[in-house]
């Protein structure tokens, strides 16, 4: 992706004007209009994000920057403002590749309440099995102390208070989203 094309949002005619367009056939309007939305949404996240990479440890801050969906498009993540992230390529080829983690400031009010301090990492199946006992053991307690209290607490501060590794938190969460 281009940044220079979203360092100035373009109105919809000068937008398509940088298109060439002399050998295509014209798009209909509702196509054009959906491409539009997506590129003011694109537009909104980079300017949000500042255009710079969010990851804190990103060691390569003038490569290319890319959008990271936080919640991922197979998943039915939308292309929307708030699903996204800006990050520089190499820190994105490196968390989809699963060479290294994606973390993000806790003090970047500008960020999504839900990856605000956070830290996501992906995991090949070859290289981690999940730990499936400890996990129905865990989520088990979780349980009762939810009947015991009420359910007064949520499952990240429950995690939180039993100092959960990071790998198992990383497969609880991701199976209490389902």
């Amino acid at each position: 992706m281009k940044s220079e094309l979203y360092e100035e949002l373009l109105s919809k005619d000068d937008y398509f004007a940088l298109w060439n367009r002399k050998n295509t056939t014209p798009l209909p309007q509702d196509v054009m209009d959906a491409m539009y939305d997506k590129y003011t949404e694109k537009y909104e996240a980079l300017s949000r994000d500042s255009f710079r990479c969010q990851n804190t440890h990103c060691s390569t801050p003038h490569s290319p920057l890319t959008l990271h969906h936080i919640k991922s498009q197979r998943n039915d993540g939308k292309d929307v403002a708030k699903n996204m992230v800006t990050v520089c390529d190499v820190c994105h080829k490196r968390y989809e590749r699963a060479k290294g983690p994606l973390t993000f400031a806790k003090d970047a009010e500008h960020l999504h309440k839900r990856i605000r301090g956070r830290t996501f990492q992906l995991f090949r199946a070859a290289d981690r099995k999940a730990q499936w006992k400890k996990v129905k053991k865990l989520l088990k307690k979780f349980r009762k102390t939810l009947r015991k209290e009420g359910f007064q607490m949520s499952l990240e501060e429950y995690l939180d208070q039993r100092d959960v590794d990071f790998d198992l938190r990383q497969i609880i969460m991701i199976i209490s989203e389902k």
